[in-house]
């Protein structure tokens, strides 16, 4: 990872902006992420090559060399947090979409 090369700008493909203008009131000015989403599945394809790769599950980051040494060391224990937290998800919002958004 030391030498890995990460993508610039010159790698990246041509893009066009669309400016989407909705009332949302779950982010600031109806604002919507749209850079992030694609960072998410990251974090999970590393420890699922590390499963892969050691047949050891590791559901906590950090991912670091002591956890993954853990694992080894005990394969018959999860390492990582022993339960989820409870989270009540807020209502969701449904909004009616413009005809010519739907494609028709």
């Amino acid at each position: 990872m030391l030498e890995y090369k990460s993508p610039t700008a010159l790698e990246a493909p041509v893009m066009h902006t669309y400016l989407v203008e909705t009332i949302d009131r779950e982010g600031p000015f109806g604002a919507k992420e749209a850079g992030q989403g694609p960072l998410l599945p990251v974090i999970p394809a590393v420890a699922n090559a590390i499963y892969n790769a050691l047949h050891v599950r590791i559901d906590e980051i950090p991912i670091t060399p002591e956890k993954v040494l853990k694992a080894l060391n005990d394969r018959e224990k999860r390492v990582g947090p022993k339960s989820v937290p409870a989270y009540t998800f807020p209502p969701l919002i449904k909004a009616d979409v413009p005809q010519a958004w739907k494609g028709k």
